[in-house]
This record gives structure tokens, C-alpha cells and sequence, in this order.
């Protein structure tokens, strides 16, 4: 059995469950203002039963948010390095000419 893993970043308000995105299957978000993971958890699973979801089903969709929060987390930081990265290229450019542009190359 998977457990939903939240780590608390000051820009996470929820976490949503994807169900099909369909009018008869809406996707869920659950708001997480006091909640702990193991409150988290049931809860989660309580809102997937009401749905009349088998438990495999429940399983597939607690691990399939799991795996898209993971790539969400990620990205997000590969996004922030490539910033880091371009921003540490410019000041080695302006260092290395003098607080000028780089030339251009000539073909």
C-alpha cells in the first residue's frame, strides 16, 4: 500500500487527484490547510470510496498522484538551476569582457 507523501512548501494550497477530468469523473482537489499526512491519507482514500472505486483503482490513483506531484517537484527544480546556470553564464560573459556585451562570432 502506497502512502501519499505532501512536503509542505509555502506555494502548496492542495493536492488534486486525477480521475479523468470529465464531467462524470471530475478530478478532486483537497485543500491542505491543517492537515497531516496520515489525515491526508484517509481522507484521500474516504473520497475515492464514496466514489464506489474499487481499491485497486484507489491504489493506481494515489500512486499515479504520487508520480505526478514527483515530476511536478522536479521540473520545477531543473527549471530553477537552468535560471541559476543562464544567470552564471551572463556574469562570467560580462566578467570576461570587461562589463561588455560579448563580441559577435564571424562566420
Amino acid at each position: 500500500m502506497s502512502k501519499i507523501l505532501v512536503v509542505r512548501r509555502p506555494q502548496r494550497q492542495a493536492v488534486m487527484l486525477p480521475l479523468g477530468g470529465t464531467k462524470g469523473k471530475p478530478n478532486i482537489i483537497i485543500p491542505l490547510y491543517k492537515l497531516d499526512r496520515s489525515e491526508l491519507d484517509e481522507l484521500i482514500r474516504g473520497v475515492l470510496e464514496k466514489l464506489n472505486l474499487s481499491k485497486q483503482e484507489i491504489e493506481q490513483i494515489v500512486e499515479q498522484a504520487e508520480i505526478d506531484y514527483e515530476h511536478r517537484i522536479k521540473t520545477k527544480e531543473a527549471s530553477v538551476e537552468l535560471h541559476k546556470r543562464i544567470r552564471e553564464q551572463d556574469e562570467f560573459s560580462k566578467l570576461k569582457y570587461g562589463g561588455l556585451p560579448p563580441p559577435k562570432k564571424r562566420r
